[in-house]
């Protein structure tokens, strides 16, 4: 490296939180994702890439799973007793 340009400053490590919180995503009703996918086929409809994905016919197709409404607003204590986990 030039003698002219700055040497950066050595990035700090940052601990991992124990525990995150955040707010609950808003409810959404199955005829509000029957609507979004109705317009995602409307806008995409001259889009020669997605003209023919069907995606009100695929959301009918689909299966969703319940809610662990205990797990919902927070995600605790990734940390393994040898030290931190990569999520």
């Amino acid at each position: 490296m030039p003698d002219w340009v700055a040497v950066a400053a050595k990035a700090s490590l940052l601990q991992p939180k124990e525990q995150r919180t955040r707010a609950p995503f808003p409810p959404v009703t199955d005829d509000d994702m029957k609507q979004a996918a109705k317009e995602m086929d409307r806008l995409l409809q001259d889009d020669p890439r997605y003209c023919s994905e069907n995606f009100s016919g695929r959301l009918e197709n689909m299966v969703f799973a319940s809610v662990d409404s205990s797990a919902v607003n927070s995600v605790t204590d990734f940390r393994a007793p040898e030290g931190p986990l990569s999520v």
